[in-house]
């Protein structure tokens, strides 16, 4: 099913659709409040991936939200809505610590939850999460950044 978005021409193309009502998904108030003019008798498209000009976005990827003095901000995308204007990503705060030796920020935690847009990312490229293999880091998970940001 193909929802009915207006921003379709910029070559945004969907995967599978559930609608579902602002008001009576989890996230209701947080995407009520993310200033985008929601209320929650809007009806919005629940999707596991989304392709916005010519980028591929799925649930659980990796997106640079902005950086701060010396961190990349990064998110997990959680759920990604769409509605006639715009497409939404709900991400989790991810708490990261770099590691020089592997070039790259291992995930330490997650913080509090925001609403996106593709437009709002500081770069749009998603990132994965990848698993070391030294004993010690066995369990952690890294990202390694396809640009630098800082």
């Amino acid at each position: 099913m193909i929802c009915p978005a207006k921003f379709l021409h910029k070559d945004v193309q969907l995967g599978k659709v559930t609608s579902v009502e602002v008001g009576k998904v989890p996230e209701g108030e947080l995407l009520q409040g993310a200033g985008l003019g929601l209320t929650a008798k809007n009806t919005l498209s629940l999707i596991k991936q989304v392709q916005v000009s010519g980028t591929k976005y799925t649930t659980e990827d990796i997106v640079v939200l902005g950086k701060t003095d010396d961190l990349p901000v990064l998110g997990r995308i959680t759920k990604i809505f769409i509605d006639e204007d715009q497409c939404l990503f709900v991400s989790k705060l991810i708490l990261l610590e770099f590691h020089p030796h592997y070039n790259a920020y291992e995930i330490v935690g997650t913080g509090s939850t925001i609403v996106t847009t593709p437009d709002r990312l500081l770069s749009f490229h998603p990132h994965n999460t990848h698993t070391c293999f030294s004993p010690s880091l066995a369990t952690s998970q890294f990202v390694c950044l396809k640009q630098h940001f800082l």
